[in-house]
């Protein structure tokens, strides 16, 4: 509209070209911003193609046949294009609001056309120039309380569904935001229920660890945290669920000058299971059940520490079974490793509660026995 405006006061076919051009570009823009907003996006080429023909088309109008012509069909253009970004916003996107300010804008450029020659002119009146400025700049809000409001839900459609438990809270604890997860550990149905009130406390553990979370809430209340804090605590859910180990990250961030404290919680009871459950086969023999070569050999300093501690002695049994190669060939491996199994229970049936019993070899174990008052004691 600038450069119009300027090209008829001036009468600059420079002017002109460069109002025909950001003609065409602003056309264009909003045609292919209104079909991304349904999911069909265009190539560059495509856009670039589309510009040019728009741009052909104004000028050959405008210029080859007369200038009201031209303006005719450019603010007719305009006003289709804001019908169909108004119908889009209230129906496919249900954003009512700004499809209305669409249709209003729609309406203020139909009404241009009841001024006659004078529209889109240096001369048109300014009653229609002050509603023409009054209705963008109510779109123009619209607009961005659309993107504000798709943003903030788009935030919360992807932290509502997250794995881990996500609670936002104020200063005094209220609750501003929580995920699912973070309503199911509080013992509630709904994450809307929460919000407002204070916070359960979930996170146990000694005075120590609660101390530190709470000076941690004292402090993103009062300065944000330059970086996330991550404490390993103990989470008892309200629901009456068993603790369990979890991994709770403290953060904080601004909202509209406000500091908010943001905690999310992830479960970590697969991943101590799993540790578990590693360990177990690093230190364990398989077929027996037995603790292996490197177990036995790990604890073997803490048995020799806990006889002269309680000044007593132990003694180391090996024991293998004869002929074991030749139970293989004859029987089968089954039968040798069903052996194995039986010999491991008979010697684990004999041993001391204090005692170790390992499976160092193929065929060979070791009994460690332990608070040992002699030679004698081994055999009574």
């Amino acid at each position: 509209a600038f450069f119009g405006y300027r090209y008829q006061a001036t009468e600059s076919k420079m002017l002109a070209s460069v109002a025909v051009v950001m003609t065409a570009v602003f056309l264009v823009a909003m045609y292919e911003a209104n079909r991304s907003l349904v999911g069909r996006r265009a190539s560059l080429r495509t856009i670039a193609f589309e510009v040019l023909a728009v741009m052909f088309l104004v000028a050959a109008v405008g210029f080859g046949g007369n200038e009201l012509s031209g303006r005719i069909l450019v603010q007719s253009l305009i006003i289709m294009l804001y019908l169909g970004s108004g119908w889009l916003f209230l129906g496919d996107l249900k954003l009512p609001l700004v499809g209305t300010a669409f249709l209003l804008k729609s309406g203020t450029a139909l009404l241009a056309l009841a001024d006659g020659a004078n529209f889109s002119t240096i001369h048109q009146s300014a009653v229609y120039s002050e509603i023409n400025w009054v209705t963008s700049v109510i779109l123009a809000m619209c607009l961005v309380f659309a993107a504000v409001a798709q943003s903030r839900k788009r935030y919360e459609r992807a932290m509502r569904y997250l794995p881990d438990a996500v609670v936002v809270q104020q200063e005094d604890g209220a609750v501003v935001f929580c995920n699912q997860a973070f309503a199911a550990l509080a013992g509630v149905r709904r994450p809307q229920d929460l919000f407002g009130q204070a916070a359960p406390s979930l996170v146990e553990g000694d005075v120590a660890t609660r101390q530190v979370g709470a000076q941690i809430k004292d402090l993103a209340g009062s300065a944000l945290l330059r970086e996330p804090m991550v404490l390993e605590q103990r989470v008892s859910p309200a629901d009456g669920r068993s603790p369990f180990p979890a991994e709770v990250t403290y953060s904080s961030f601004l909202e509209f000058g406000r500091p908010l404290l943001l905690l999310q919680i992830r479960d970590l009871s697969e991943r101590a299971a799993a540790e578990q459950e590693r360990l177990r086969l690093v230190s364990t023999d398989r077929l027996t059940g037995l603790a292996n070569r490197q177990n036995l050999e790990l604890q073997l300093d803490s048995v020799l520490w806990d006889s002269l501690r309680r000044n007593c002695q132990c003694a180391v049994l090996l024991v293998d079974i004869d002929r074991f190669a030749k139970i293989n060939d004859a029987l089968g491996y089954a039968r040798g490793d069903e052996l194995l199994r039986e010999t491991a229970c008979l010697l684990a049936g004999k041993k001391g509660e204090r005692d170790l019993l390992a499976r160092v070899g193929a065929d060979e174990f070791a009994l460690v026995m332990t608070g040992l008052c002699g030679r004698e004691s081994i055999f009574s």
